[in-house]
Formats: structure tokens, C-alpha cells, sequence
């Protein structure tokens, strides 16, 4: 599986098997975002340069932003409670992130790990795949004046 991003992440891709030491996800995912801003990307994951086979607009979905090392969510968005949106194109599936400024504001500045998954219950036995993972920066970035 390969997993790109557009805008202000980048996604260095591999296929199965990671360099040693750095993740058993599908792929690896970092960048900046910033705390003082709406957080509006979109990511996009092919799987042998198409999109992802089967209904992964049907699955559930998480995107979690922790702090390391207590691993402590600091941001958990997922298509359970439509904080996450997954939509299946012809070429790619798009994961759509699109998180409030005054949510986003909530995030302390630092490097955080971020984990990109997905569960299709519909499978037997459900599959849960490690889409992406990394360290992401949050810059403190006021943007917005009142």
C-alpha cells in the first residue's frame, strides 16, 4: 500500500516491509501543521497505483495525533463520529481532514506521533490495517486576530 499526501504533509511510501526500526505501517507520514489555523487536508492512499480495493468509505477510520512518550491522544478523528471523512475515487481513496482552528488551538506546539488506520468489521476476521505513521510538528502560528 502507498499512502501520498497533499499540501502540507509529505508521505514517504513503501511497500510491506519498512526500513528496520521505523514502522510496520504501510507508510510514513510527516510534516506541520500549525495550532492557529484550520487544519483542511486531504490524504491520499493508493494500493498498486489505484485506489484501495474493496469499501473503505464503509470502514471505520482513526487519525490520531499523541504525545510521546505516554502516548497520550491529543487529537483522535475518526469517520465513527464524522470527524474524519473517507470518500473512493477512481484512482485513490481520500481521507479528508478538516479540524476547527479553535480545536486546533487546543494543541500545545511540539512533535507528535501521528497513526493513520483503518477497520473493515465486514471481513472475517475484521482487518485492521496500519495505513500510516510518523512524527508531526504543531507550530504555534496565530493567524487570527479578534
Amino acid at each position: 500500500g502507498h499512502v501520498h499526501a497533499v499540501a502540507g504533509m509529505s508521505v514517504r511510501t513503501g511497500g510491506g516491509i519498512q526500513e528496520a526500526g521505523t514502522t510496520g505501517a504501510h507508510g510514513i507520514i510527516r510534516g506541520s501543521i500549525s495550532n492557529g489555523a484550520t487544519w483542511y487536508e486531504d490524504l491520499l492512499i493508493t494500493e498498486n497505483g489505484t485506489a484501495i480495493a474493496g469499501t473503505p468509505a464503509s470502514w471505520v477510520w482513526q487519525l490520531n495525533l499523541r504525545s510521546f512518550p505516554d502516548n497520550t491522544v491529543v487529537l483522535g478523528l475518526t469517520t465513527a463520529d464524522g470527524t474524519l471523512t473517507v470518500s473512493q475515487g477512481a484512482t485513490a481513496t481520500t481521507i479528508q481532514i478538516r479540524v476547527v482552528y479553535t480545536t486546533m488551538d487546543g494543541i500545545d506546539p511540539g512533535n507528535y506521533l501521528i497513526d493513520l488506520a483503518s477497520l473493515d468489521v465486514s471481513a472475517t476476521p475484521d482487518r485492521l490495517i496500519h495505513w500510516a505513521h510518523g512524527v508531526v510538528t504543531v507550530r504555534h502560528e496565530p493567524v487570527w486576530a479578534d
